[in-house]
């Protein structure tokens, strides 16, 4: 059966729940679920997968094919801190962040002045706590 946006939802069966999320429409059944949307024929049935995290159960988003978490607070952190890790040991990833760095650095070169002038206490602090950490090292200032 294909469903439209004109049936009234009082209409549809007991167990399918209407889930609107970012101005998208699932219309979910028990084992498949029907897309609505601009950019989608209705009644296009979408893919489940499990998540890599967490196992859950979810529905493939069309733009994204190789989705493999889902869409839960935790398993998108694992998801960065996977593709972080993986950036890290990245040569050529590691070289253009040292670039915009540098390139930075040199487009506001009074930052760090401006920024102790406005934090005086902060800064004061953080002196006292470097020669305490220095002469634990036995390192004169």
């Amino acid at each position: 059966m294909v469903l439209s946006m004109s049936v009234p939802l009082r209409m549809l069966a007991a167990r399918i729940v209407l889930v609107v999320r970012r101005g998208i429409f699932f219309i979910d059944g028990a084992h498949d679920c029907l897309l609505f949307g601009p950019w989608r024929e209705p009644g296009v049935l979408m893919e489940r997968r499990s998540c890599v995290v967490c196992a859950a159960t979810f529905y493939v988003l069309p733009q994204c094919p190789n989705q493999m978490y889902c869409a839960d607070r935790n398993c998108q952190q694992a998801r960065k801190n996977l593709w972080q890790r993986d950036a890290r040991r990245d040569p050529d990833y590691k070289e253009n962040q040292a670039r915009a760095q540098q390139k930075w650095c040199a487009d506001h070169p009074d930052y760090w002045r401006d920024y102790r002038a406005h934090h005086a206490g902060y800064t004061e602090v953080n002196r006292q706590k470097q020669s305490a950490r220095n002469a634990k090292r036995g390192k004169k200032t």
